[in-house]
């Protein structure tokens, strides 16, 4: 387990993830789980009350381990149709070491009755192309087709860790096409990513890796669709201490085409934070010549300017 592996791991807490209007919640994170969590709904009534009382939850799934369990750190994604699609980093058929399962990719269909009904479109497995363990949500285009990351495993990775790849998975008559974009090499390639991916110009895919890179503070990356259905993988940036490290940000484009996200740990207050730094704001700007400058906009741990601008949910709005 790499550097910042290790402590995010200790870092992490069960938190609500509020997509639109639907949340998951779950209790019991870590190890054997409390619950296995569960996926709710909350709607507005149609009289006016007071804001305390405005809103009410209806549950949409329990999960069961099989179809997906704890450590649900990503957030749904709607398609064209009204389905939902996440991941769960834990359950599923296969198990990944002794206390969790490898995770899945899940869809919720809403069928009579105002109910929803659950359909795992893939669970993740040891030896997988995929790799396993998806910490991030989805992404979905216009087709229909879901892009996501896995944090651990991949056929790629030119070391003994576990590097993580980007995947899609694709609609057809017959179920789902299972396809590896971009498995990840480790060292200066980039490893474990950890957030959900962003649409750029052309159907581009933009994200970063929380690890590996020329200082192993983790990357940004592209990968281009080409025209014969393969994707080509390039670093934009690869992070040093200073400027943050450690990232699990989905990145946001502004209108002038520049790249917005955080960094977990690091900054320019290295002695903050049991001296791993509190993490930056940054952007991410592309020059006339192609080539991308990074400029930190924000190092946090100086006061009480806050820490850790972890971005688990990946969510699509």
């Amino acid at each position: 387990m790499s550097r910042s592996e290790n402590l995010k791991q200790m870092l992490r807490i069960a938190t609500a993830v509020g997509i639109s209007a639907v949340s998951a919640s779950l209790a019991g994170c870590g190890g054997i789980p409390v619950t296995t969590g569960s996926i709710s709904e909350r709607s507005a009534p149609n009289t006016v009350l007071p804001a305390s009382s405005r809103w009410r939850e209806a549950l949409r799934h329990s999960f069961n381990y099989t179809d997906g369990a704890y450590n649900l750190y990503a957030g749904l994604v709607f398609d064209a149709a009204g389905n939902l699609y996440g991941t769960t980093q834990s359950g599923g058929d296969y198990g990944c070491n002794i206390l969790e399962s490898c995770g899945v990719v899940f869809e919720l269909m809403r069928i009579a009755n105002g109910k929803w009904k659950e359909k795992v479109l893939h669970s993740f497995f040891p030896s997988d192309p995929l790799g396993f363990f998806p910490r991030a949500g989805l992404i979905v285009d216009a087709n229909g087709n879901l892009y996501g990351t896995t944090n651990s495993g991949g056929q790629f990775c030119r070391s003994s860790v576990s590097c993580g790849v980007v995947f899609e998975l694709s609609p057809n008559s017959a179920g789902w096409t299972e396809q590896v974009i971009y498995g990840f090499k480790g060292v200066t390639d980039g490893s474990n990513p950890q957030a959900a991916l962003t649409f750029g110009a052309g159907g581009s895919l933009y994200g970063t890796t929380s690890g590996g890179g020329e200082k192993d503070d983790g990357t940004i990356f592209e990968l281009t669709h080409q025209t014969d259905g393969s994707w080509t993988k390039a670093t934009l940036h690869s992070f040093t201490n200073r400027q943050g490290w450690g990232s699990e940000s989905k990145l946001v484009f502004d209108n002038a085409g520049n790249l917005y996200g955080t960094t977990d740990f690091g900054g320019a207050y290295r002695s903050a934070c049991g001296v791993y730094g509190c993490g930056t704001a940054f952007q991410l700007k592309r020059g006339t010549s192609g080539i991308w400058t990074l400029n930190v906009l924000h190092s946090f741990g100086k006061g009480s300017d806050g820490a850790y601008p972890v971005c688990l949910f990946g969510h699509d709005f």
